[in-house]
């Protein structure tokens, strides 16, 4: 039996901030297609989240970002979601919605779909095999 990669003792990330272009668009996708909820907003800015209080993405608009092709900086950043059968949900809904991939991958121990947000900005989602 293969043990779960992502452990008590894995590091993650807690928070990622992002740049944007257009804070409403951005916002529309992060909730509408990644299902991210709004914790809050201000001037010029978002926090996400899934629980409604912790914050995992912040998203800042600056107005003249370019997007994120072809540049340093961020490859992607990725969500670990906790049950293959939400994974199989999300794939789902991405379908339904018509949303492009950038890609699919099995990494034997986990499985991960790879899109882009509306300024390119690279986004994992992804699932341990086992359990």
């Amino acid at each position: 039996r293969m043990h779960k990669y992502h452990n008590k003792n894995t590091i993650f990330v807690k928070k990622a901030k992002i740049i944007v272009s257009n804070l409403k668009r951005t916002l529309a996708f992060y909730t509408n297609i990644l299902g991210l909820t709004l914790v809050k907003e201000e001037a010029g800015a978002a926090q996400l989240g899934t629980n409604g209080k912790d914050v995992l993405l912040v998203l800042e608009e600056i107005k003249s970002a370019k997007p994120a092709v072809n540049i340093l900086g961020l490859y992607h950043f990725a969500l670990l979601l906790k049950e293959r059968s939400s994974f199989a949900q999300f794939l789902k809904h991405l379908a339904d919605a018509g949303y492009p991939i950038t890609g699919l991958s099995d990494h034997g121990i986990s499985e991960a779909v790879y899109l882009e947000d509306p300024d390119g900005n690279g986004i994992e989602v992804s699932v341990d095999r086992h359990g």
